[in-house]
């Protein structure tokens, strides 16, 4: 009495299903091409005050690294990396767009290496460093040098640029 029967699949049925699979399958590929991001070239900061400059040794007095700190970690492919943090503080009159810091990394009290990188710098959501306030910084640095202990590290401030008036 309550039986069910099988309904029996037709070649009519397959007509129509691979069609609409493929459907799927290039609408899917057009979205994942239209929102994968793209690659920005970072730009050429020019306009940076650095050491020999007659601002940058009027200015620098008033721009300090508070509570500098070099950690040692590995990334998730397990190889070593430096993690330097630190809080920089404007104590001057004019605002701050960029920051270039100077990593150089020390067996005893011999360089091994050194490189320079850029925390603070103008982008979508970096605001400048506004007279008497401070901003802290993270950077990783995975290209370690191999000769490199791991015995000493320091860093300072090797530039900066004022904002531009408005």
């Amino acid at each position: 009495m309550f039986q069910t029967t099988a309904a029996a699949r037709t070649k009519e049925h397959w007509k129509i299903l691979i069609p609409v699979g493929l459907a799927a399958v290039l609408l899917a590929g057009v979205v994942i091409f239209m929102h994968d991001p793209k690659p920005q070239a970072r730009e050429e900061l020019t306009g940076v005050l650095r050491d020999g400059d007659s601002d940058y040794g009027w200015y620098r007095e008033h721009v300090s690294l508070t509570r500098p700190r070099l950690q040692m970690a590995k990334n998730i492919a397990g190889n070593r990396m430096a993690v330097f943090s630190a809080t920089i503080e404007n104590q001057g009159e004019r605002a701050l767009d960029v920051v270039e810091m100077k990593m150089v990394f020390f067996n005893y009290d011999e360089p091994v290496w050194e490189t320079t990188r850029t925390p603070i710098r103008p982008g979508a959501y970096t605001a400048p460093i506004q007279p008497m306030k401070n901003r802290s910084f993270t950077l990783y640095i995975q290209d370690l040098p191999r000769g490199w202990m791991s015995t000493r590290a320091e860093m300072d401030i090797n530039g900066f640029r004022f904002t531009a008036p408005q």
